[in-house]
């Protein structure tokens, strides 16, 4: 019966160091599934930050075509307004003088 209990205490004993291996490789384990959630959760922050950088460039961007839009818009009311004071321009040279213009300047010539 003492034999008996010899066996059993030595059999205990070798899966009480079989389950404290395995529990050491448990923890192992879970710390380094630990570590890889960490980093993930690094690197989810570095993405969020990227996408609030890149959301804000598109703000930037748009409002710079926005503003292009509207440059581009005032441009060319400028170009025909300049083509419209051109044409007047012209016309006043193309004009023929009136005879009450003609005798003002005889009469300065004179």
């Amino acid at each position: 019966e003492v034999d008996q209990l010899r066996a059993r205490c030595e059999s205990l004993s070798q899966e009480a160091t079989r389950v404290q291996a395995s529990n050491q490789e448990l923890q192992a384990r879970l710390q380094r599934a630990q570590q890889s959630e960490e980093t993930a959760q690094g690197h989810r922050a570095e993405v969020a930050a990227f996408q609030a950088a890149n959301d804000a460039l598109q703000a930037e961007l748009e409002q710079s075509r926005l503003h292009a839009c509207s440059l581009t818009s005032l441009l060319h009311e400028a170009r025909a307004r300049a083509a419209h004071l051109e044409r007047e321009l012209l016309a006043l040279h193309e004009r023929p003088a009136s005879p009450s213009a003609a005798g003002r300047r005889s009469r300065r010539a004179g």
